[in-house]
């Protein structure tokens, strides 16, 4: 995470993950904190209007910032390993 990301920011509190500096809450939505607006990052738009992006993540703890990113539409292709597979699909699940 870079420098510029405050990591005691409150707003920050409902993030499970990020994608190029987008944070983004459980359900995909965007969380934003002051100062954000100013971070050097593709937009949002441009990474949801992708045809093709793909995503690299693994470790079981990793699950629920792959399953919103999803859910966002942040990339089309996850690469992983089955376990955190396996742990995004229980928490899909368990989520409805």
């Amino acid at each position: 995470l870079t420098s510029v990301v405050p990591r005691d920011e409150t707003a920050l509190l409902p993030a499970v993950g990020d994608i190029n500096l987008h944070f983004y809450d459980i359900a995909g939505h965007p969380v934003s904190y002051p100062g954000s607006e100013l971070l050097v990052r593709p937009p949002r738009a441009l990474l949801t209007a992708l045809p093709t992006s793909i995503a690299m993540a693994a470790g079981e703890r990793k699950a629920p910032s792959i399953l919103a990113g999803a859910r966002a539409g942040l990339y089309t292709t996850l690469l992983t390993d089955e376990p955190t597979a396996q742990a995004v699909l229980a928490l899909a699940a368990s989520m409805g």
